[in-house]
């Protein structure tokens, strides 16, 4: 394997419950020849003192202080100071497997892909289990591996970066959304696409720990159905303007199941009355119908007691 360098961006605010395990997985990967970029967004807590702290401790590690602007925001000052020849990123409330970026790495040059991502996992014993086991892989041509994930044929696909390397120069110059929520799926979409070849490992090396911020568990705002309703809007252009029919009518079918599921979660508050008016709006402007949908989940909306139609 060669020696080149892997600039990793860690994107910080207040979690300094978490920051020393994920700062510890990163210093600890087989493969040392890293770029760490510690970014403090504004933190409140000690976290951008745990960053500097760190910083002492190894010349990897570039600390940056900024003004907090979100997660997009921060991921894109970290670009800015990368150098590597490898892109990754880490969401600083998760860790890694020691062996995950060697195992990416070298799963990109077997198969000469241009990019690799691996599994995930919440549970700590499955990314230990991992670091065990030898390296498998499989490839997919990009526009594929964009639609499975679209489509939501393929479980295993999702639109996090955290888990991926890219090479430097597929990325370097892209941007992410500044204040979106859906800040991955653009970037994840834009990059993949016109990638020849994607590498997939398929042991789970990246640990997601779970919060107790799912969307069942709070009440949905102004700001989530805007956000939902513009990363929807922009999934139709994007497949109008790249895809073939089937895809096209593949991605209403997948944008509607999201706007719907959203739509019950709303209609369960009496406050977001106006909220569900939004997507009512959305889906006749966009003209989804219903048929677009595969029978289990209009079944499994029924028996949800959902009604629209």
């Amino acid at each position: 394997m060669d020696n080149k360098v892997i600039s990793i961006i860690v994107p910080i605010y207040n979690v300094e419950a978490y920051l020393d395990e994920c700062v510890e997985s990163i210093l600890a990967q087989t493969y040392s020849h890293i770029q760490i970029i510690l970014v403090d967004d504004g933190s409140t807590d000690n976290s951008g003192k745990k960053c500097d702290d760190w910083k002492e401790k190894d010349f990897r590690i570039i600390v940056v202080h900024k003004e907090n602007g979100g997660l997009a925001d921060a991921r894109n000052a970290g670009l800015k100071f990368a150098t590597g020849d490898y892109i990754g990123f880490v969401d600083s409330d998760d860790y890694i497997a020691r062996d995950m970026y060697e195992k990416l790495l070298l799963a990109m040059n077997q198969s000469d892909s241009e990019a690799a991502i691996c599994g995930y996992s919440s549970s700590e014993e499955e990314v230990k289990l991992s670091e065990k086991q030898q390296l498998t892989y499989e490839t997919f041509i990009g526009r594929d591996l964009v639609n499975a994930t679209v489509f939501q044929e393929d479980k295993r696909m999702t639109y996090s970066v955290w888990r991926c390397l890219f090479k430097r120069e597929d990325v370097i110059d892209l941007e992410f959304p500044f204040g979106k929520l859906y800040e991955d799926v653009c970037y994840y979409i834009t990059t993949f696409w016109k990638m020849k070849k994607v590498a997939f490992v398929s042991q789970n090396l990246y640990y997601y720990r779970l919060r107790n911020d799912s969307i069942t568990g709070v009440k949905v705002t102004n700001r989530h159905i805007d956000d939902l309703l513009l990363y929807s809007s922009n999934i139709l252009d994007f497949y109008r303007e790249n895809g073939d029919e089937q895809e096209n009518r593949k991605a209403k079918s997948a944008v509607l199941k999201d706007v719907l599921a959203y739509r019950w979660i709303c209609k369960r508050n009496k406050d977001s009355v106006e909220l569900c008016k939004k997507i009512d709006s959305f889906i006749k402007k966009e003209s989804l119908s219903i048929r677009l949908i595969d029978g289990g989940f209009v079944n499994k909306l029924r028996f949800f007691r959902y009604r629209y139609l």
